[in-house]
């Protein structure tokens, strides 16, 4: 599992690691990508209930993380990363989940 302090280069790959870079200054690590705001898609202070998000949308959202697990692919190397989320003050029981492929570690 990774940790906030681990290099982007060794969570995404590299390909995804330059790209990332090109959005912000000081893109590094784990928690520089956790704690990067995309501007361009911020409404200052609206903020939407997750169960009120629709397919297509580009927000940016404040959430409580409820849980998280990894397991790996089936036919592929590389594991996937599932995170549950709640709005805040919500239950969990609320909570909508996404998750992404992480490329294989070396």
């Amino acid at each position: 599992m990774a940790k906030l302090a681990d290099p982007l280069r060794g969570v995404v790959g590299d390909k995804a690691a330059k790209r990332l870079a090109t959005l912000g200054p000081g893109l590094r690590t784990v928690s520089d990508l956790l704690n990067y705001y995309p501007r361009r898609y911020e409404t200052r202070g609206e903020l939407t209930d997750l169960a009120g998000l629709r397919d297509g949308e580009h927000v940016t959202v404040q959430a409580m993380i409820a849980s998280v697990s990894t397991r790996p692919m089936r036919n592929r190397r590389g594991s996937i990363f599932e995170a549950t989320a709640c709005s805040p003050g919500r239950s969990p029981a609320s909570a909508a989940s996404a998750s992404c492929r992480t490329p294989p570690t070396s």
